[in-house]
């Protein structure tokens, strides 16, 4: 019999518990020639809801969740699959070979998400690290895992959150398939939590190698390009990465490896005298993957290749060394940019984005690892590239320096001993009548000190408290001229907390 929604919504808010700060949503505005949805994507502060999720349900209002939390565990997490066309076929078959936790789902654009649930929150950094394996082994290195990263920088990021399955339940594009049959919410659900893991289950669940599993310990793209076929025209390029390969791993003796694994690949094999003349090229001096050109670059994966014993290693000298993903731009006053470096968020400021050094400062405070350092026209142009698709998510009103300098000043005026008349604000203390109180700016500067806030300038706090509607006033007390600023009064908490009685404390 069928489930009433409520219960769908309840079993679905389980299975995709996520962040509660922030969501996603997202409005369809219509369709490409190419088939891929278009649609316009926000991140909302706070959790989801019931309601949000009935929303969905009805095709109302898309949900997006983000799979890692503030604890840096996740209950579940995805391989996006955004490629077209894509055979869900093929893909399912090498989940059952490999006997992989992996549950198909057709996305809004025909592409596929491949989930993994979780029976207990499980640690990011094992989440990621198994989706990226499981992808490169089915053929898709280069593709987004969520989480995308394996630690939010502060309570200021949100992450990157998914969209999620069966957008309009019963007329959905976004389902579940196994093999070839379309599933329904109910058997999703029933099919989702029977396959839910926890985390020794996982780190014991291990691709074993198999006669056509070539490359596992080099470059993920060369892996997935042995599983595919190289592409019309890239055999000379392919052939030469696969001699980097091999002579990394037998040093002694690839040379006489280059014509088998040519046989083996390349379809149809290059001439002998092309393979020698690029066992030539590969001998003449330590050559390196060429990461950047066709056909590596369609299915390249530094983050997974840089864990592999013949992967990239410390070889590229115009790669920083470290995976640097997206960028989100927080718009607080001054602006907060947060970026992911090897799957950890970091908050950064404008200045720490334009230097290499400042960057690679808060790498070694934050990942213990050092960047490589670039040419300063290669870090250029990955900063521009950033930008062209940063994200821009508006700032909540105790965000950014203004923001915990406001939140300072309430502090300041609701929490110290208040002034009874005004002549005692000459001991320090703020004083309120008529809806304003009233503070000397020397006595405020130096309750930011003992805060240790160093974040604003004074010029920079004074305007920030004119913008919000801050007034100066000049007071004769006690034949003394007394300077000092006004401000709307703040409520202040007018009663004690309950404290509650507990039976047998003492």
């Amino acid at each position: 019999m069928k489930e009433n929604t409520t219960k769908l919504v309840n079993r679905l808010a389980v299975l995709y518990e996520g962040l509660d700060r922030a969501h996603g949503q997202f409005i369809i505005t219509g369709v490409k020639g190419s088939g891929k949805i278009e649609g316009r994507a926000s991140t909302v502060l706070g959790r989801v809801t019931e309601g949000h999720w009935l929303e969905h349900l009805q095709g109302t209002m898309g949900v997006g969740v983000v799979p890692i939390k503030d604890d840096g565990t996740c209950n579940w997490g995805a391989i996006d699959i955004d490629v077209y066309p894509i055979d869900f076929k093929k893909i399912q078959d090498k989940i059952d070979e490999y006997k992989l936790p992996l549950i198909i789902c057709r996305t809004k654009s025909g592409g596929a998400h491949l989930y993994l649930f979780g029976s207990e929150p499980l640690p990011a950094t094992l989440m990621r690290s198994k989706l990226m394996v499981y992808a490169a082994a089915l053929g898709y290195p280069k593709v987004e895992i969520f989480p995308k990263q394996v630690r939010l920088a502060s309570k200021n990021d949100v992450g990157n959150w998914l969209n999620m399955p069966y957008f309009a339940n019963d007329k959905t594009e976004r389902y579940c398939i196994v093999g070839d049959q379309k599933k329904t919410l109910e058997e999703f659900l029933d099919l989702a939590e029977s396959k839910r893991v926890n985390e020794d289950e996982l780190k014991e669940i291990v691709i074993t190698r198999t006669g056509d599993d070539d490359f596992m310990d080099g470059p993920p793209c060369l892996q997935s390009l042995a599983a595919t076929g190289f592409p019309q025209g890239s055999r000379n390029s392919g052939m030469f990465a696969v001699g980097v390969y091999l002579r990394m791993k037998f040093p002694d003796d690839w040379e006489k490896e280059m014509d088998p694994f040519n046989q083996k690949f390349m379809n149809p094999p290059l001439p002998s005298k092309e393979v020698l003349m690029l066992t030539r090229s590969v001998s003449r001096k330590s050559y390196f993957y060429p990461c950047d050109k066709f056909p590596l670059n369609e299915h390249c994966s530094k983050e997974l290749c840089r864990g592999r014993q013949y992967g990239i290693g410390e070889g590229n000298e115009d790669d920083p060394m470290v995976n640097i993903g997206s960028l989100v731009k927080l718009m607080t006053e001054p602006p907060i940019w947060i970026i992911d470096v090897d799957g950890v968020r970091m908050e950064l400021d404008t200045d720490d984005l334009l230097s290499q050094a400042r960057f690679a400062k808060i790498c070694m405070e934050r990942i213990n690892n050092y960047p490589n350092r670039i040419k300063p026209i290669t870090w250029e142009k990955m900063i521009r590239e950033k930008l062209r698709n940063v994200e821009i998510i508006e700032a909540p009103d105790d965000a950014g320096s203004e923001g915990r300098m406001w939140f300072m000043l309430d502090n300041f005026c609701t929490g110290m001993v208040q002034a009874r008349v005004k002549e005692e604000m000459l001991m320090g203390k703020p004083w309120t009548e008529e809806g304003r109180t009233y503070f000397r700016g020397s006595d405020f500067q130096r309750y930011l000190e003992q805060q240790h806030f160093r974040s604003m300038s004074s010029k920079e706090i004074w305007s920030a408290l004119r913008r919000r509607g801050a007034e100066h006033h000049s007071f004769n007390i006690k034949a003394k001229c007394v300077q000092c600023w006004s401000v709307p009064a703040f409520t202040a908490q007018d009663s004690e907390f309950d404290i509650p009685s507990v039976e047998g404390e003492f």
